[in-house]
């Protein structure tokens, strides 16, 4: 296949030959030449490839940067996303979180701010692992595909490594 007119090709087989197009105008359209995600035989990448999709088809455009592990234990953990689209009008971001040594799953409804940033805060926690997604709807009920995330809270426990810097051996220029 070939894209045609505003048509782009979103995979390429080695020899450059299109193996899948998109198209944007009067409506969306995603269209593969070898039978579309059931020919994806890995699925990380096809859950990953899907998701993609669905968000492409829904204008969306979502942005986060993942917690780190922290060895913070006082005050709340500020979690935030952009979040866009070119399709239907955002409904509601929301924060799903839970310790890893408790079933209580807590909600919150993330805060709109200014140039689509959303934000809500886990409570401060100490020596647990807290697991969190992001829920998006959009106003024509559109709810994208969620990612989950993680982070430890707590003193660090791991001895740090010291790994050799230089391998083979570094050679001085002599003067």
């Amino acid at each position: 296949i070939a894209p045609l007119d505003s048509a782009v090709s979103i995979f390429s087989y080695s020899d450059g030959v299109s193996g899948a197009i998109r198209y944007a105008g009067d409506y969306r359209l995603v269209y593969f030449a070898f039978g579309g995600l059931e020919g994806i035989a890995d699925a990380q990448v096809r859950q990953t490839l899907f998701a993609r999709i669905l968000n492409w088809l829904n204008g969306l455009h979502f942005e986060h940067t993942p917690l780190k592990d922290t060895e913070k234990t006082s005050g709340g953990y500020p979690v935030s996303a952009t979040v866009t689209s070119a399709v239907s009008p955002v409904k509601n971001v929301t924060l799903f979180w839970m310790r890893n040594d408790s079933l209580s799953l807590h909600k919150t409804q993330m805060s709109a701010g200014e140039k689509n940033r959303y934000v809500a805060e886990i409570p401060a926690q100490t020596g647990v692992v807290v697991e969190y997604a992001i829920q998006v709807r959009l106003q024509n009920d559109f709810i994208a595909p969620i990612d989950f995330y993680h982070f430890y809270a707590g003193a660090d426990t791991n001895r740090p490594v010291i790994e050799n810097l230089f391998s083979p051996k570094p050679t001085f220029a002599r003067n």
